[in-house]
């Protein structure tokens, strides 16, 4: 007989090998469904482990591609800040889409004590990025950086003025942005754009 499986409401849009089998609880052989405390439990186990779990090795494999100076996974994961400011920021941000105020950010202060990075919770951060060494590195509120962008220290990723709403830059893909290079106001850095050390860019940047 083919095993009866359950899916919780919401998770029904993911593939059907992430159903939640009653085996899984039940190993009695009833075909009772499960409580919504062992639901969420495997819904964390299987889909937000997983998916986490990618985007860690990801990180990992960034940090391996671009920098020469990285020895081993474990010296990777215990000693690169811009790795830690990055982790702590996926924390603080999902709290800050959630509109949560306090606790996003208390975590961005605690990522800031620990790496001496600057990562307001709402700046949106793409895929591939990589900080190197980090030391002093502000990205605004409403920053967005686009793929495969790297940072090195001291780079200010700031507004202007006091003006409301969008007022940080956004960074195209495959962009680098070198030592003490200060990226001010709202406008777009194409992609493939690379900013000199202690440049200071106050206006759009097309494509290269």
């Amino acid at each position: 007989m083919t095993e009866q499986k359950y899916v919780t409401p919401g998770i029904g849009r993911y593939p059907s090998k992430r159903n939640l089998p009653i085996s899984k609880f039940k190993q009695s052989g009833t075909t009772d469904p499960p409580s919504l405390y062992e639901m969420v439990g495997l819904y964390f186990e299987r889909v937000i482990t997983t998916a986490m779990l990618k985007r860690i090795k990801e990180d990992i494999r960034v940090v391996f591609e671009r920098d020469p100076a990285a020895k081993s996974v474990f010296e990777v994961v215990m000693c690169y800040p811009g790795l830690h400011a990055i982790w702590l920021h996926r924390i603080a941000h999902a709290m800050y889409k959630r509109r949560w105020v306090l606790l996003p950010r208390l975590v961005a202060n605690f990522s800031r004590f620990l790496t001496g990075i600057d990562i307001h919770p709402g700046a949106r951060l793409g895929e591939g990025l990589f900080i190197d060494h980090g030391m002093g590195v502000v990205i605004g509120e409403t920053a967005e950086l686009g793929r495969n962008v790297t940072l090195f220290q001291g780079v200010t990723l700031g507004g202007t003025g006091k003006e409301k709403g969008k007022r940080h830059p956004t960074i195209g893909n495959n962009v680098v942005i070198a030592s003490g290079a200060k990226v001010l106001g709202s406008f777009t850095v194409g992609d493939r754009v690379k900013i000199g050390a202690g440049s200071v860019v106050l206006q759009a940047v097309p494509h290269n």
